[in-house]
């Protein structure tokens, strides 16, 4: 169906929908108030047998017109919440994870980070932002790990490599890299886990 004619539809439910609640006497936002402008037309049209009926639709007009900004509103409203629920939820996801997320731009700048991927590479949660990951590697690896980025896969598929890391404490010694990259925006997904913890299960 045509974008215009679902607009039209559209439109139109929301139009019998006000005119309905208006009729029953249940709708909300009816509580406004007139510039003095259409008050001046309305009383004009009041005033006279001929344009009372007039004057009557116009009223009933600005009601409806006004009911329906009122649905649209709480129609707003509600999609806000869901879409706030929404966004916590898949927030929890990220920041909960088993393992470490990080997404990485094409210069290598961690511009997001979950606790997992903090805690691998020996960092407070979010002080891994704004660093450039290859600093936490090893020359060698950074170096490997640079050419693992020229190539992408061409069918999508995550690539994977094992990443020596810069002696530190509290840090893995080695750690396994999942590499997709973002069609869209061209930045990588890195998801993390200690490949010398891997090698004891």
């Amino acid at each position: 169906m045509p974008v215009s004619s679902k607009t039209t539809r559209n439109r139109s439910h929301l139009r019998a929908e006000a005119a309905f609640r208006l009729k029953i006497g249940i709708a909300s936002g009816t509580e406004w108030s007139l510039n003095a402008d259409t008050l001046a037309l309305l009383f004009r049209l009041a005033s006279s047998p001929d344009t009372v009926m007039d004057g009557l639709k116009l009223l009933h007009e600005l009601q409806t017109h006004q009911v329906e900004l009122e649905m649209q509103h709480q129609e707003l409203e509600r999609g806000a919440q869901l879409y706030n629920k929404q966004l916590g939820h898949f927030k929890a996801l990220f920041e909960h994870a088993p393992f470490g997320y990080l997404v990485v731009k094409e210069d290598g700048v961690i511009t997001e980070s979950n606790q997992a991927a903090a805690r691998l590479l020996g960092l407070k949660h979010k002080t891994c932002n704004g660093r450039v990951f290859e600093s936490f590697c090893t020359s060698l690896s950074a170096y490997a790990l640079q050419d693992l980025l020229k190539h992408p896969s061409f069918d999508g598929s995550p690539q994977v490599c094992v990443l020596e890391l810069k002696p530190a404490e509290e840090r893995p010694k080695r750690i396994q890299v999942l590499i997709t990259r973002s069609p869209d925006t061209g930045v990588f997904f890195f998801g993390l886990s200690s490949y010398d913890q891997l090698l004891k299960l």
